[in-house]
């Protein structure tokens, strides 16, 4: 009899690569600890209600149909580099990358590019009037940013203006210009963007959003630290000299959460930013993993073993006293992610025998299984729109892919596929992006993709970058 596959191929988006390795390290660590709980059989629970049953064990789980790719319609914008003075160059060539770069990551824009501009644009100025709009339409633009850098009393003026070219007019998408230091163009840049985006959706951008996500240092160990949306490391966060894991963002977005290894176990960690002092907020003997602040504030769920078995709790946010156990099973449960309104949990659990995702209410009832397909589910990430929950799952090649499951119906879909192994997906605070860690280019990258999975941008040129986790809407 062949081999029973854990995913089938929906559609050949992106590459295949070489076998796969375990995710979730979560559930890793839990699978490891002593008397936590082996991988075993038990009895398949029933379906939810409203749902199918499960497939019999044994039987081929098949996804009917291909996933059809709707055309992405991506708006032809020109941009230019900036005009500045020969000491603000480089801050210049700054802004503009960062620009090209959010507008790319964006999937809203198709970017002229520059080698195609026939004529000497910088001849050209800042208005309306002195823009040859015809030069710009034969290039396939439909927009145009313009946009130059000036000092000011020591810092300086970011001045950046939309044009319509089809229409030959400049349009007010309400960016004024402010003084700030020459390290915070980047900043402006983002403030930029959101407003062209909100131009165009009705809905501001995401830029000027913080990603943590953990990287590898010089000595092997494992560092906390936050990136720009750009793919800029803005700072490290935890000590470097240990090994420290999921991070999480606590409510607020003022302080992180992680699990660290500094006083030899795997206690939790809550770390203000700025802060070079975090605080062990739940330091059991055991695991203390995979924390996750509920949006309501208060609470902080996540996977403790001082009991014996790894189990979801939930601790206090402000002295990390044990408030409830939520689960009570012989199985291994981790991995929790909150609903937007803080009434939902979903989890991991191989209580069937594998690791799926299941869902839960806050107080631990309810508990239903949500993915019937593939035998490897892990990650969970619940969309700020409360309809899905992204996650990752091992396909029949033992490949690791993103997949998203619809909470209402389970139906699932795949957003990656063909470009070696992509996990750990984080949802960003609209829901309307991706952020994950990929092998497709070699040592592990982050790439951010739209919700949709049909445009993706490699994030950070670098490699080794596990875990991330987007924080919250940009303050601009």
């Amino acid at each position: 009899m062949k081999p029973q596959p854990c995913f089938p191929i929906l559609v050949s988006r992106h590459s295949r690569s070489s076998p796969g390795r375990l995710v979730g390290v979560a559930l890793a660590l839990a699978l490891l600890l002593p008397g936590s709980g082996r991988l075993a059989h038990g009895q398949t629970p029933a379906a939810p209600p409203g749902r199918a049953a499960a497939p019999p064990a044994g039987a081929e789980v098949l996804l009917e149909g291909d996933v059809v790719n709707p055309l992405r319609q991506a708006y032809p914008i020109a941009v230019p580099e900036l005009t500045a003075g020969a000491a603000l160059q480089p801050t210049a060539a700054e802004a503009v990358r960062i620009l090209r770069k959010d507008l790319e990551i964006s999937g809203h824009f198709k970017q002229i590019p520059p080698a195609t501009f026939f004529f000497d644009w910088a001849k050209e100025g800042m208005s309306a009037a002195s823009i040859h709009f015809p030069h710009w339409l034969a290039t396939g633009a439909q927009g145009l940013v313009r946009g130059e850098l000036t000092s000011d009393g020591g810092q300086v003026l970011l001045t950046l203006r939309f044009f319509q070219v089809d229409r030959g007019v400049e349009v007010d998408i309400g960016f004024v210009p402010r003084p700030v230091a020459a390290d915070a163009v980047n900043r402006e840049v983002h403030r930029f963007v959101n407003l062209l985006i909100k131009f165009f959706t009705g809905t501001p951008g995401i830029f000027g959003s913080s990603i943590a996500v953990v990287t590898v240092s010089g000595k092997g160990n494992k560092v906390v630290s936050l990136l720009d949306l750009d793919g800029r490391t803005l700072a490290a966060v935890s000590r470097a000299d240990t090994l420290n894991l999921l991070p999480s963002w606590a409510a607020g977005g003022g302080a992180l959460l992680y699990t660290s290894y500094a006083h030899g176990n795997p206690d939790l960690m809550l770390h203000p930013l700025g802060s070079k002092a975090p605080t062990p907020i739940s330091h059991h003997a055991g695991l203390n993993v995979g924390g996750a602040s509920s949006p309501r504030g208060g609470m902080i769920a996540l996977t403790l073993s001082k009991d014996g078995n790894s189990e979801i709790y939930l601790i206090s946010g402000s002295d990390g006293s044990v408030v409830q156990r939520l689960t009570d099973n012989w199985a291994t449960d981790t991995s929790p992610t909150w609903s937007p309104d803080g009434s939902r949990i979903a989890f991991v659990s191989d209580r069937a025998g594998s690791p799926q995702i299941y869902v839960m209410n806050a107080d631990g009832s309810g508990v239903s299984r949500l993915t019937y397909q593939g035998n490897y589910n892990t990650t969970p990430d619940w969309s700020p729109k409360g309809d899905k929950i992204a996650f990752t799952a091992r396909d029949e090649r033992y490949v690791f892919d993103i997949f998203t499951v619809k909470v209402a119906t389970g139906e699932i879909e795949r957003l990656t596929q063909d470009m070696g192994h992509n996990e750990e997906p984080s949802y960003s605070p609209d829901g309307n992006y991706i952020v994950f860690s990929s092998s497709r280019n070699g040592s592990n990258k982050l790439y951010v993709m739209t919700a949709d999975g049909l445009h993706q941008t490699q994030l950070t040129e670098a490699g080794g970058f596990f875990t991330p986790a987007w924080g919250p809407a940009p303050k601009l």
